[in-house]
């Protein structure tokens, strides 16, 4: 759905930019609406936004 390396999606929670995770001992799980939503959120109709 995002389209993110491994690697960015860790960046992404350390600095808690990305959407929400379960941590599930070593292990790292999203809830798919929980993604769509954090998508959406960030929908542009254009550049200039």
């Amino acid at each position: 759905m995002i389209c993110q390396s491994v690697r960015t999606l860790q960046k992404w929670r350390v600095t808690g930019y990305g959407p929400a995770f379960y941590k599930l001992g070593h292990s790292v799980r999203y809830l798919q609406s929980e993604v769509i939503a954090w998508a959406t959120e960030r929908r542009k109709a254009h550049t200039s936004q």
